[in-house]
């Protein structure tokens, strides 16, 4: 055999040997009569931007989590009561109360995490953060809901726990006409911002809403993109709880028929920063 290989002469092969070699040759030769066949060895990734990336949350309790969320609620109990806790998933064991009774639902925001989400029935439900918390002047808060009904407030900030009329109230996100979401928070006056016309969020379809305050100013996320923004970096100075499914609005520009959200809320945080972009995207990824 070397005497061969130095001639330059070919080796021959054993019966197993011949076999491997005949079927790899018989293999390609198929492979060269099958249209497309090629794609069994070669792949191309192209979108918007020509870049491929990963989503860094596989659920929503995660992306609350690596957020650093303040109390992050998934409204998944399968019996909100009156004054019963609502979990709270970001590790720092501040629950939630359920104000008057709600209705668990088994519609689910985030697939991967389960365990459904919470009605709220328009008239009387929401949730309340368990302390109070020094008027933030840099912070976000977030939700996922569905709605076909144009009312209420998704979170707000009030020094009032219960339904009593507040004497401070703002950093809400409400609904005003034709589905849109305003943001609000009060500096000297109202300062909002609105989603566009044209678009309405209350479709009967799951949506996530994160606002943000900071330096930068305030920012209206809908479904990961930026739908509003202005400079303004101040609100009121007082000190309350942030509220989900209600907040008080009189007075305010659009504010809606009732302040009680009418619809299924989800995976509800609140955070002492200000999500960026790339987070607030993340997010909506990790429920989609």
């Amino acid at each position: 055999m070397r005497d061969r290989l130095r001639a330059g002469l070919p080796v021959p092969l054993d019966g197993a040997r011949e076999a491997a070699a005949l079927l790899v040759l018989l293999l390609c030769a198929v492979l060269a009569l099958v249209p497309g066949s090629h794609a069994a060895f070669t792949a191309q990734v192209v979108n918007s931007g020509n870049t491929v990336t990963t989503n860094p949350y596989f659920t929503c309790r995660a992306a609350a989590v690596a957020g650093g969320a303040f109390a992050a609620y998934p409204f998944d109990e399968a019996s909100p009561t009156n004054g019963t806790g609502a979990r709270d998933v970001s590790g720092n064991n501040r629950p939630g109360t359920y104000q008057t009774s709600a209705t668990h639902s088994a519609s689910s925001a985030c697939a991967r995490d389960g365990g459904g989400s919470t009605t709220f029935n328009g008239t009387t439900n929401f949730v309340s953060t368990p302390n109070q918390w020094p008027g933030p002047m840099v912070f976000s808060t977030e939700v996922w809901f569905r709605t076909s009904t144009v009312q209420g407030v998704l979170v707000g900030y009030s020094n009032s726990l219960l339904g009593l009329i507040p004497t401070s109230y703002d950093r809400h996100t409400y609904f005003t006409t034709g589905g849109r979401l305003t943001f609000g928070v009060y500096n000297n006056g109202y300062v909002t911002i609105t989603s566009p016309a044209g678009t309405s969020y209350a479709d009967g379809s799951w949506h996530h809403m994160v606002s943000t305050m900071s330096s930068a100013g305030m920012r209206l996320y809908v479904d990961g993109v930026l739908v509003a923004s202005n400079t303004n970096s101040v609100g009121e100075s007082t000190t309350g709880y942030f509220r989900f499914g209600n907040n008080y609005t009189s007075g305010w520009p659009g504010a809606p028929t009732s302040n009680f959200f009418r619809g299924e809320l989800a995976y509800g945080a609140t955070y002492a920063s200000a999500l960026s972009a790339s987070d607030v995207a993340a997010h909506y990824a990790a429920g989609r």
